[in-house]
Order: structure tokens, then C-alpha cells, then sequence
């Protein structure tokens, strides 16, 4: 089995073993082995062996899995979006016992995203409050109406949604290093250091020409970083309208092509890319650097998602 494979059976398996009615299965079988008689244990172990080697095979079993997991990578990369943009506060931790406990298997938070946002009164905050309203009230004409759009064209909008984000905080970063980089300054330090290189001794003159060389590098790349910014703000200003559009268009034509809307905005506003990675790959070694923090957020994400399972392993040691 392939190493991809393997990953996405453990993944398939920790959801089985993770899910409340399994929870359920373990608990009553717990209860039952410490009242009536602790056999019972031994004859549940086989059982629960068997159902976590037979089930995530099951190819219902893995689509239902699948929705769910994508669900929740989904809403982990928003979480990391956000954080970065505006800033989230601490969860809350579990008050009762049983959340504590289901805390240790799995992601436990049951306070919305948007009630732990700090800067709340941020424009961008507003529009992306917008948005997931325009997909709630798409919600409410698909019940009361009957518009015509599948349940994975709703997971679709939700993509949208972090594509809007994903623009946010990719124009927010290379603003930030754009704020360092001013063409007259760069220009009157390219002139200073011309004026220190007629005079200046030998050891020193491959120091400056570097440094010159870095500022005309900036210089010259200014342009295209404004451009990008650019870019990415009008992207994201794209996706709010089209949104808006097809909330309008459902209004008036219940009948609307949803999918096909989905399939051109995805394809025109680069929904499945990632900008920061995008520049990364851009060849340009200056825009690497400038855009490194922030960039490939798919990847810290996932590590994050890593690192969280790790630490209820261990707290599930601790705990024995």
C-alpha cells in the first residue's frame, strides 16, 4: 500500500474509532463489564478490533468519512485564515466532564468562529459575515423554494468562502512588506551608495555592490509586487460580487444553473489556488523571501491538525 494510502486509512480508522457511536459502544460496554461481569471486556475487544479493521474499508463508510473530514479540514483552514487576519481569542474550554473527556478523541467547539474574532470591526470582517449570510439565506431558498443546488455545491460555497480569505490575508502580508519598500527611499539609498563606492576601499566595495544590488532588486520589482497586491484585492472583491449576484439571480429564478455559476467562478478567480504559493513559485527570489511567512497555509494547517493529534495521543497516555 502506498504511503497515501496508508495515511488515509489511519485517517479512516481514527474517525471510526472517534465517532460518539463507537463512544457510545465503549462506554455501555465499560459500564456492563464493571456491574455485571468484567468478561465482558475481553469479549469487546475482538469486537472493537474487528469493527476498526472492517468498516473504514467499506466504500459508504469512507464517503460519509470523507465529507466529514473535508469538513473538517475545511474549517481549520478558515480558523488559521482568520486568526491571521483578525484574530482569534482562546477557545473556551469544556465546562463539563463529558466534554472534557470527548475533548481527548476529538475536536471539541461548540463557540462559533465569528463570536472569537477580536478585530470585529474590520471592513473585511463585515464582508465576510456578508458572505456567510448570502450562503445561509441560499439555504433558506433551497428549503422554502426549492432552488435547485446539491449539497456539494453548498460544501462548493464554503470553499468560496475561504478562497476570500485566502485572498485577504495574501493581500494583507504583501502589504505589510510593501510597507518597508518605498521607491524614493530605495532610489536616495542607491544614490548614497554610489556616492560611498567612488571612495571606498577595496574590501569594502564587494559589500556595497551587493547592497546596491539587493536595492535595485527591490526597485525593480516594486512595480510587479503592486500589481499582485493588486490582484489579490481585486479578486476578493470579485468573489463578494459574484456571490452577491447569484443570491440575487436565486431571488428572481429559483431555476438558475448553480453548478455552472460554481464551475466559471472557480475557474475564473482561481478558487483552488493558493496566492501566497503562487508567488513562492514565481521564480523570484526576493518575492519569496517577502511572502515566506504567510505562504502555502494549506501546509501549516495541516501540520497544525498533526501537532493537535499528537497532543491528545499524549494526553490519552497521561490520562491511563
Amino acid at each position: 500500500m502506498s504511503n497515501v494510502g496508508k495515511h488515509s486509512m489511519g485517517r479512516y480508522r481514527k474517525a471510526v474509532f472517534t465517532h460518539w457511536l463507537n463512544w457510545a459502544f465503549l462506554a455501555v460496554g465499560g459500564i456492563a463489564g464493571l456491574v455485571i461481569d468484567p468478561s465482558i471486556w475481553l469479549a469487546m475487544v475482538p469486537i472493537e478490533l474487528g469493527a476498526l479493521w472492517v468498516l473504514p474499508d467499506l466504500p459508504m463508510v469512507q464517503l460519509r468519512l470523507d465529507k466529514t473530514l473535508d469538513g473538517e479540514t475545511l474549517m481549520r483552514e478558515r480558523e488559521y485564515y482568520m486568526e491571521q487576519i483578525w484574530g482569534l481569542r482562546k477557545r473556551k474550554r469544556p465546562g463539563s466532564l463529558g466534554a472534557r473527556i470527548k475533548a481527548l478523541f476529538a475536536e471539541v467547539d461548540d463557540e462559533p468562529l465569528e463570536s472569537r474574532v477580536m478585530e470585529r470591526h474590520a471592513e473585511s470582517f463585515r464582508t465576510y459575515l456578508e458572505l456567510r449570510q448570502i450562503v445561509a439565506k441560499l439555504h433558506e431558498l433551497h428549503d422554502v423554494r426549492g432552488l435547485s443546488i446539491s449539497e456539494r455545491d453548498f460544501d462548493r460555497f464554503e470553499q468560496v468562502i475561504n478562497a476570500f480569505l485566502r485572498y485577504k490575508l495574501a493581500g494583507k502580508t504583501l502589504a505589510g512588506a510593501l510597507s518597508n519598500m518605498d521607491a524614493s527611499q530605495l532610489a536616495l539609498q542607491i544614490e548614497s551608495i554610489d556616492q560611498r563606492l567612488t571612495d571606498a576601499a577595496p574590501q569594502l566595495r564587494s559589500v556595497l555592490s551587493e547592497q546596491r544590488r539587493l536595492c535595485q532588486a527591490r526597485l525593480d520589482r516594486l512595480p510587479k509586487l503592486e500589481a499582485t497586491l493588486e490582484l489579490f484585492r481585486t479578486r476578493a472583491d470579485a468573489i463578494v460580487d459574484q456571490l452577491r449576484h447569484v443570491h440575487s439571480q436565486a431571488l428572481t429564478d429559483p431555476g438558475m444553473n448553480v453548478n455552472a455559476f460554481l464551475n466559471d467562478l472557480v475557474e475564473r478567480q482561481e478558487i483552488l489556488n493558493d496566492p501566497m504559493g503562487m508567488l513562492q513559485s514565481d521564480g523570484d527570489e526576493l518575492l519569496r523571501d517577502l511572502v515566506s511567512p504567510a505562504a502555502d497555509a494549506r501546509t501549516v494547517v495541516m501540520a497544525q491538525g498533526r501537532a493537535q493529534d499528537q497532543a491528545k495521543v499524549r494526553s490519552q497516555g497521561q490520562g491511563r
